[in-house]
Protein backbone atom coordinates (compact mmCIF):
# COMPACT_ATOMS: atom_id res chain seq x y z
CA UNK A 1 0.00 0.00 0.00
CA UNK A 2 3.04 2.19 0.93
CA UNK A 3 4.17 2.00 -2.82
CA UNK A 4 0.80 2.98 -4.78
CA UNK A 5 1.19 5.97 -2.18
CA UNK A 6 4.93 7.02 -3.48
CA UNK A 7 3.54 6.03 -7.23
CA UNK A 8 0.87 8.33 -7.20
CA UNK A 9 2.97 11.67 -5.09
CA UNK A 10 5.78 10.52 -8.03
CA UNK A 11 3.13 11.36 -10.80
CA UNK A 12 1.70 14.28 -8.96
CA UNK A 13 5.18 15.81 -9.20
CA UNK A 14 5.49 14.94 -12.39
CA UNK A 15 2.61 16.25 -13.61
CA UNK A 16 3.55 19.86 -11.96
CA UNK A 17 6.61 19.63 -13.20
CA UNK A 18 4.96 18.82 -16.93
CA UNK A 19 2.59 21.79 -16.36
CA UNK A 20 5.37 24.09 -15.15
CA UNK A 21 6.90 23.71 -18.58
CA UNK A 22 4.15 23.99 -20.81
CA UNK A 23 3.55 27.38 -19.22
CA UNK A 24 7.02 28.19 -19.90
CA UNK A 25 6.17 27.15 -23.47
CA UNK A 26 3.69 28.66 -24.04
CA UNK A 27 5.22 32.28 -22.78
CA UNK A 28 7.79 31.57 -24.96
CA UNK A 29 5.89 30.92 -27.99
CA UNK A 30 3.82 34.31 -27.03
CA UNK A 31 6.79 36.54 -27.47
CA UNK A 32 7.74 34.69 -30.06
CA UNK A 33 4.56 35.37 -32.06
CA UNK A 34 4.68 39.05 -30.79
CA UNK A 35 7.75 39.95 -31.96
CA UNK A 36 7.01 37.81 -35.62
CA UNK A 37 6.45 39.83 -38.62
CA UNK A 38 3.57 40.03 -40.22
CA UNK A 39 3.04 37.38 -43.12
CA UNK A 40 4.44 37.93 -46.70
CA UNK A 41 1.73 39.41 -48.63
CA UNK A 42 1.60 39.34 -52.60
CA UNK A 43 2.99 42.87 -53.91
CA UNK A 44 1.17 43.53 -57.31
CA UNK A 45 1.12 46.48 -59.81
CA UNK A 46 -2.04 47.68 -60.74
CA UNK A 47 -2.42 45.29 -64.42
CA UNK A 48 -1.30 42.07 -62.05
CA UNK A 49 -3.96 43.08 -59.48
CA UNK A 50 -6.68 43.66 -62.08
CA UNK A 51 -5.46 40.52 -64.02
CA UNK A 52 -5.57 38.38 -61.05
CA UNK A 53 -8.82 39.63 -59.30
CA UNK A 54 -11.18 40.34 -62.75
CA UNK A 55 -13.81 42.18 -60.22
CA UNK A 56 -11.56 44.96 -60.76
CA UNK A 57 -10.68 46.51 -63.53
CA UNK A 58 -7.51 48.69 -64.01
CA UNK A 59 -9.56 51.89 -64.88
CA UNK A 60 -11.39 50.76 -61.28
CA UNK A 61 -8.80 50.55 -59.82
CA UNK A 62 -7.22 53.92 -60.79
CA UNK A 63 -10.46 55.37 -59.81
CA UNK A 64 -10.20 54.17 -56.57
CA UNK A 65 -6.78 55.04 -56.03
CA UNK A 66 -7.54 58.58 -57.26
CA UNK A 67 -10.03 58.93 -54.68
CA UNK A 68 -7.69 57.31 -51.69
CA UNK A 69 -8.08 60.56 -49.50
CA UNK A 70 -11.53 60.59 -49.26
CA UNK A 71 -12.41 56.50 -49.54
CA UNK A 72 -9.73 55.79 -46.89
CA UNK A 73 -7.25 53.86 -49.15
CA UNK A 74 -4.40 55.81 -47.86
CA UNK A 75 -5.10 54.69 -44.16
CA UNK A 76 -5.37 50.98 -45.19
CA UNK A 77 -1.59 50.63 -45.79
CA UNK A 78 -2.48 49.05 -49.01
CA UNK A 79 -0.77 51.59 -51.43
CA UNK A 80 3.28 51.23 -51.96
CA UNK A 81 4.81 53.80 -53.70
CA UNK A 82 7.96 53.79 -54.96
CA UNK A 83 8.51 56.97 -57.14
CA UNK A 84 5.72 56.98 -59.56
CA UNK A 85 5.72 53.17 -59.36
CA UNK A 86 2.70 52.59 -57.51
CA UNK A 87 2.29 48.93 -56.42
CA UNK A 88 -1.06 47.42 -54.19
CA UNK A 89 -0.46 45.49 -51.41
CA UNK A 90 -2.96 42.58 -52.38
CA UNK A 91 -4.25 41.64 -48.96
CA UNK A 92 -4.16 44.78 -47.29
CA UNK A 93 -6.50 45.71 -50.22
CA UNK A 94 -8.42 43.29 -49.88
CA UNK A 95 -9.09 43.35 -46.13
CA UNK A 96 -9.67 47.45 -47.01
CA UNK A 97 -12.39 46.60 -49.74
CA UNK A 98 -14.05 44.03 -47.78
CA UNK A 99 -14.67 46.17 -44.83
CA UNK A 100 -15.77 49.50 -46.88
CA UNK A 101 -18.05 47.44 -49.06
CA UNK A 102 -19.84 45.33 -46.43
CA UNK A 103 -19.68 47.78 -43.83
CA UNK A 104 -23.17 48.73 -44.54
CA UNK A 105 -26.18 46.82 -46.17
CA UNK A 106 -27.72 49.22 -47.65
CA UNK A 107 -24.80 50.74 -49.85
CA UNK A 108 -24.69 49.58 -53.53
CA UNK A 109 -21.09 48.96 -55.34
CA UNK A 110 -22.22 51.78 -57.21
CA UNK A 111 -21.94 54.39 -54.61
CA UNK A 112 -18.16 53.46 -53.46
CA UNK A 113 -16.11 56.66 -53.26
CA UNK A 114 -14.17 57.05 -56.41
CA UNK A 115 -13.12 60.04 -57.99
CA UNK A 116 -15.57 61.16 -60.84
CA UNK A 117 -14.53 62.41 -63.82
CA UNK A 118 -14.71 65.98 -64.30
CA UNK A 119 -17.36 67.42 -66.73
CA UNK A 120 -16.36 70.33 -68.69
CA UNK A 121 -17.61 73.36 -66.72
CA UNK A 122 -19.80 75.80 -68.79
CA UNK A 123 -17.72 78.84 -70.57
CA UNK A 124 -19.07 81.67 -68.41
CA UNK A 125 -19.36 84.81 -70.71
CA UNK A 126 -18.53 83.48 -73.84
CA UNK A 127 -20.72 84.91 -77.32
CA UNK A 128 -21.17 83.78 -80.52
Amino acid sequence: MNGGRHATETLAETLEELTGEIRSLAERLAALESDHCPPPTEILTVPQFAAKHPTFSVGRLRRLVFGRENNGLTESGALLWRGRLLLLDEAAFLRWFHRFSFSDPLRSSRSLPVARRGRPSPRVGRHR
